[in-house]
């Protein structure tokens, strides 16, 4: 028996793997319409769209770190409570949570010390309150507005 015609077999390589149903055809040698009919005889269900390609699934994954149009470093963790709806959190967060052996708190923020957004080494980031953030950006804005001016 081809192990394709196998409901466990084919459910765990699909399901249980993640393998795409040309990853499973390559390893039987036989073509991808062949694996989709075996499955829908099988009566295994399929992937949805959205499920099928995203995050490690997607031929384009380049690992789950990408920079914000912000510049910020973003890490792919939708596991994370406090990840975006697309399952991304800021790494300077997750470094700063990893410091400190807990979760940053709803008034907490990471502030990068040298200004740079994407440089996320522990030494570089300062916890503060919001409001004590928003306090140190404004005086730092008056800092360069008085250097720019003269």
């Amino acid at each position: 028996m081809k192990p394709y015609h196998n409901r466990e077999w084919l459910c765990e390589q699909y399901w249980g793997k993640s393998l795409h149903l040309r990853q499973i055809a390559k390893q039987c040698k036989v073509h991808h319409s062949i694996i989709h009919d075996w499955m829908k005889r099988l009566d295994i269900p399929r992937r949805t769209q959205n499920e099928a390609w995203s995050g490690r699934l997607n031929p384009r994954w380049k690992g789950g770190r990408v920079i914000s149009k912000e510049g910020y470093v973003l890490i792919f963790m939708p596991e994370h409570p406090d990840s975006s709806g697309r399952g991304y959190i800021c790494e300077h967060r997750l470094i700063a949570e990893k410091a400190l052996g807990r979760r940053l708190r709803l008034n907490e923020v990471p502030h990068h010390i040298n200004g740079i957004v994407d440089d996320n080494r522990n030494d570089n980031l300062l916890v503060c309150t919001t409001s004590y953030h928003a306090m140190l950006h404004n005086k730092l804005r008056g800092i360069r507005r008085k250097n720019v001016c003269g």
